[in-house]
Protein backbone atom coordinates (compact mmCIF):
# COMPACT_ATOMS: atom_id res chain seq x y z
CA UNK A 1 0.00 0.00 0.00
CA UNK A 2 0.84 3.86 -0.25
CA UNK A 3 -0.83 6.98 1.13
CA UNK A 4 -1.66 5.29 3.98
CA UNK A 5 -3.31 7.76 6.17
CA UNK A 6 -6.08 7.53 9.53
CA UNK A 7 -6.91 9.36 12.42
CA UNK A 8 -6.91 8.17 15.97
CA UNK A 9 -9.76 10.07 17.99
CA UNK A 10 -10.31 10.33 21.83
CA UNK A 11 -6.31 10.19 23.03
CA UNK A 12 -6.90 11.30 26.91
CA UNK A 13 -6.11 11.34 30.17
CA UNK A 14 -8.39 11.38 33.91
CA UNK A 15 -7.25 10.80 36.45
CA UNK A 16 -9.40 9.14 39.47
CA UNK A 17 -10.24 6.80 38.26
CA UNK A 18 -8.59 7.17 35.87
CA UNK A 19 -6.58 5.81 32.57
CA UNK A 20 -3.93 7.48 30.16
CA UNK A 21 -4.30 6.86 26.50
CA UNK A 22 -0.73 5.50 25.04
CA UNK A 23 -0.74 4.69 21.02
CA UNK A 24 2.36 4.03 19.58
CA UNK A 25 3.15 2.65 15.94
CA UNK A 26 5.55 0.64 14.11
CA UNK A 27 7.58 1.43 12.15
CA UNK A 28 6.73 5.32 12.77
CA UNK A 29 4.34 6.95 10.76
CA UNK A 30 6.31 9.32 8.07
CA UNK A 31 4.35 12.30 9.11
CA UNK A 32 1.35 13.13 11.61
CA UNK A 33 -0.69 16.30 12.16
CA UNK A 34 -2.64 17.71 14.96
CA UNK A 35 -5.75 19.21 13.79
CA UNK A 36 -6.46 23.08 15.88
CA UNK A 37 -7.88 22.45 19.25
CA UNK A 38 -5.83 19.08 19.68
CA UNK A 39 -3.63 18.80 22.93
CA UNK A 40 -1.89 15.56 21.57
CA UNK A 41 1.94 15.46 21.86
CA UNK A 42 4.59 13.07 21.56
CA UNK A 43 5.36 11.36 18.26
CA UNK A 44 3.62 7.82 18.11
CA UNK A 45 6.77 6.10 19.35
CA UNK A 46 7.18 3.02 22.25
CA UNK A 47 9.72 5.21 24.25
CA UNK A 48 9.81 7.05 27.35
CA UNK A 49 7.78 9.82 27.53
CA UNK A 50 10.38 12.52 28.80
CA UNK A 51 9.17 15.56 26.95
CA UNK A 52 6.42 16.73 24.67
CA UNK A 53 8.38 15.84 21.64
CA UNK A 54 9.32 12.08 22.53
CA UNK A 55 7.39 9.09 23.19
CA UNK A 56 3.94 8.24 22.41
CA UNK A 57 0.94 10.02 20.83
CA UNK A 58 -1.05 11.25 24.54
CA UNK A 59 -2.90 14.58 25.72
CA UNK A 60 -0.96 17.48 27.58
CA UNK A 61 -4.12 17.36 29.16
CA UNK A 62 -3.58 15.79 32.61
CA UNK A 63 -7.26 15.52 33.77
CA UNK A 64 -9.51 16.28 30.76
CA UNK A 65 -12.30 13.19 29.01
CA UNK A 66 -12.82 14.73 25.67
CA UNK A 67 -16.30 14.00 24.21
CA UNK A 68 -16.29 11.71 21.32
CA UNK A 69 -16.66 14.41 19.04
CA UNK A 70 -14.24 16.56 20.11
CA UNK A 71 -10.66 17.10 18.64
CA UNK A 72 -9.10 17.66 21.60
CA UNK A 73 -7.71 14.10 21.60
CA UNK A 74 -7.35 13.58 17.50
CA UNK A 75 -4.31 13.08 15.36
CA UNK A 76 -4.08 11.75 11.53
CA UNK A 77 -1.21 9.36 11.13
CA UNK A 78 0.45 9.06 7.44
CA UNK A 79 2.87 6.36 5.98
CA UNK A 80 3.90 7.53 2.35
CA UNK A 81 4.91 3.88 1.57
CA UNK A 82 5.02 1.45 0.60
CA UNK A 83 4.33 -0.22 3.70
CA UNK A 84 3.32 -3.53 3.65
CA UNK A 85 1.85 -3.95 7.52
CA UNK A 86 2.07 -1.65 10.63
CA UNK A 87 1.34 -2.28 13.96
CA UNK A 88 -0.31 -0.05 16.79
CA UNK A 89 0.27 -0.72 20.32
CA UNK A 90 -2.60 0.92 23.17
CA UNK A 91 -1.55 1.15 26.29
CA UNK A 92 -3.51 2.41 29.54
CA UNK A 93 -0.23 4.08 31.46
CA UNK A 94 -2.93 4.65 34.64
CA UNK A 95 -4.56 2.04 35.60
CA UNK A 96 -6.82 2.69 38.71
CA UNK A 97 -9.90 1.51 38.03
CA UNK A 98 -11.50 4.09 35.45
CA UNK A 99 -13.48 2.30 33.24
CA UNK A 100 -14.15 4.66 29.98
CA UNK A 101 -10.35 4.17 28.37
CA UNK A 102 -10.79 3.42 24.52
CA UNK A 103 -9.50 5.51 21.02
CA UNK A 104 -11.18 5.19 18.05
CA UNK A 105 -9.55 4.86 14.55
CA UNK A 106 -11.13 6.04 11.48
CA UNK A 107 -10.76 8.26 8.12
CA UNK A 108 -8.87 5.49 6.59
CA UNK A 109 -7.34 6.09 3.16
CA UNK A 110 -4.52 3.90 1.25
CA UNK A 111 -3.56 3.22 -2.42
CA UNK A 112 -2.86 -0.01 -3.76
CA UNK A 113 0.50 -0.98 -4.67
CA UNK A 114 0.46 -2.13 -8.45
Amino acid sequence: MTSVSFTFFDIDNVTNPGWGDRVSLSPQPTSFTVPAGSFIIGIGKDENEDSNTKGPFRSSQPNTDFADTSTGGNVTVTYTGPISSFTILYENKVNTGGTNQHIAIGNITFRNCT
